[in-house]
């Protein structure tokens, strides 16, 4: 079974090996709709070290596939399933394969009824189609694609998508994706078979073409490769304003612990802060606090043993729109399995003549202080790096130029000495170039990407630390 070869992977994670230490065998289906779809995700899981191969729907037609197979794409929205094909995609899942379905937004495309076909499968008839959430939108996910190993923040590449309703997780599926109140992205955990893999449905295809938000599809391949358990969840709300003063003000919050499974589960939750560039600040603004849930239970408003504090913007962090974020996992310090993720965000307005841009590793240590015990910068206030200052967190910068012609660069912050390995690929999954690879002193490294002589097109920058970085920038080069 795959979920046993999944469980030794997870044994050489906690001795200390990166995420990506067994290269998988990702299987992607052509896209007749949609040509290009299937080589975004071809050139995503190259550049994660698996090997990805793109084959014929017909492949569908048969089950031989199974047997060699951790994770299966379903790219084309449009294409006319039929019952054989959900029936085995269906046999795959319960074989512990991973199985991403990308839907669209009619309710009746072949690829949402699949999905639906294959949760209703056994019976418990909780999942049903409802109707398009039609015109633009911006789609909010949560769970653990939203954790592992990138962190995901609102998309706004989003148009049109189709809205469900489930029986909850109690019948193995839980929603992902949101758009308001509609929920629009699904993951299911088959609750009759322990050896099954995970089963997701996303049903717009826009984040992925024409915007390739390749952070995203990392997640997906990673969670369908480690079938998270999906009956812990951390439900996190505002109780403050929505929006914090330019001099800085406190983030009171509630968060609540949720576990429908028949038995204690043990987690580590925390909560952490989103910069207004995009990148995470390395330390937790509260925890992690290790949790003994108990079954079929909810604990609230704070995890035991004891509070998790309320935390507080300093009026020296740059201005914009921080999302702070809960997280749920099974540890702290090389945790492998991501259980859940909620976020909810927060404006801190510009004092006069405040930068909004400033860079993560431009910022102090302790950016965040507990209410009552503010933070405090040196004794200069100065926003810029001082002589020796370091960076707090790993991080990858995104590309500028971008798009660009003929060289890009990009910085990776480095917080300690570190093995770091950057790399350039095609959307065909084929290295083009190493920018880095070998023993780096901490602090911050810049990179260029010379593109001379290479065709115009997309490319991928992947920068890797093991256990600590895992980020990937889509590069745009136009002549």
């Amino acid at each position: 079974m795959k979920r046993l070869r999944i469980a030794v992977l997870l044994v050489l994670l906690v001795l200390g090996f990166s995420h990506n230490t067994r290269a998988a065998t990702i299987t992607i289906l052509d896209a007749p709709g949609l040509p290009a779809h299937p080589a975004e995700w071809a050139a995503v899981a190259a550049s994660m070290g698996h090997l990805a191969t793109i084959v014929p729907i017909s492949t569908l037609d048969g089950t031989a596939w199974v047997s060699s197979t951790d994770v299966l794409i379903i790219t084309d929205p449009y294409y006319p399933y039929t019952a054989t094909h959900t029936d085995n995609v269906w046999y795959a899942v319960n074989e512990g394969v991973g199985v991403y379905i990308q839907g669209e937004d009619d309710p009746a495309f072949a690829s949402n009824v699949m999905f639906e076909d294959c949760v209703n499968t056994t019976g418990f008839a909780g999942f049903s189609w409802i109707a398009p959430v039609p015109d633009d939108h911006v789609a909010a996910i949560t769970g653990p694609v939203a954790i592992d190993p990138n962190p995901i923040t609102p998309l706004v590449a989003m148009s049109w998508a189709a809205e469900a309703v489930h029986a909850g997780p109690m019948g193995g599926t839980t929603t992902n994706m949101w758009v308001g109140p509609h929920q629009v992205g699904f993951l299911h955990d088959e609750v009759t078979n322990d050896a099954a893999g995970l089963l997701a449905i996303n049903t717009d295809y826009t984040w992925i073409l024409p915007v390739t938000f390749s952070d995203l599809m990392e997640n997906y391949i990673q969670v369908l490769l480690t079938g998270a358990e999906l009956g812990q969840f951390a439900h996190l709300t505002p109780t403050g304003p929505a929006t914090i003063p330019a001099g800085g003000g406190p983030v009171p919050y509630m968060i609540e612990l949720e576990n429908v499974n028949p038995y204690t589960w043990p987690i580590t939750v925390w909560v952490r802060a989103i910069l207004p560039s995009g990148a995470v600040y390395a330390s937790p603004l509260a925890g992690p606090v290790p949790v003994m849930v108990p079954p079929m239970s909810t604990m609230g408003p704070y995890a035991s043993p004891g509070p998790l504090p309320p935390v507080g913007i300093p009026g020296f962090a740059p201005a914009g729109e921080y999302f702070i974020q809960s997280v749920v996992t099974n540890g702290f310090a090389g945790w492998t399995e991501a259980y859940d993720s909620d976020f909810f965000s927060v404006i801190k307005a510009a004092a006069a003549g405040q930068d909004s841009e400033i860079d993560p590793g431009d910022l102090p240590v302790n950016l965040f202080g507990t209410v009552g015990h503010p933070t405090q910068l040196a004794s200069s206030q100065s926003n810029t790096v001082q002589s020796g200052d370091l960076p707090s967190q790993f991080a990858l910068t995104e590309a500028y130029p971008n798009p660009f012609n003929p060289s890009t660069s990009v910085a990776v912050m480095l917080a300690e000495a570190a093995q770091l390995t950057v790399k350039v690929y095609d959307v065909q999954g084929r290295e083009v170039t190493t920018l880095a690879h070998g023993t780096f002193a901490a602090g911050t490294h810049s990179l260029t990407f010379d593109a001379h002589g290479l065709a115009s097109g997309v490319y991928f920058l992947r920068a890797t630390v093991p256990g600590q970085l895992v980020q990937t920038r889509k590069l745009v080069l136009l002549r």
